[in-house]
């Protein structure tokens, strides 16, 4: 019932999964916990693509959360890069809609097999 910040997807954190349906960027349970937008209706289904929303907590009123998320753990990291590198970009929010609600891509640019930096794809 406070200000969270969440970290995680939907099997690894059950808050996430409680939350799933109330979220304007969600993962489909019922296929492989792809990433689904509300907006475009886009569903993204890689391993390196993640979620970062920051939105109203559903269980307590004047209260926010800021969700970190991907489909796996590199989605996670592409989630939490996102955050960490493009703050600013961030703050534009999504085009499709108000508030913040991006989808990233995790990219390897040195081809070491870490995500080292990533794109917006809303």
């Amino acid at each position: 019932k406070n200000n969270l910040i969440i970290v995680g997807g939907p099997k690894a954190n059950i808050l996430i999964d409680k939350m799933n349906t109330k979220l304007p960027i969600y993962f489909d349970t019922k296929n492989e916990f792809n990433i689904v937008s509300s907006f475009t209706k886009t569903t993204y289904s890689e391993d390196n693509v993640g979620v970062i929303v920051k939105m109203e907590n559903p269980f307590a009123k004047n209260k926010e959360i800021l969700i970190l998320s991907g489909k796996r753990f590199k989605g996670t990291k592409a989630a939490i890069l996102g955050l960490m590198r493009y703050l600013k970009n961030l703050e534009d929010g999504n085009k499709f809609g108000e508030g913040i609600a991006r989808v990233v891509h995790g990219i390897d640019r040195d081809a070491d097999g870490i995500i080292d930096d990533v794109e917006f794809l809303e």
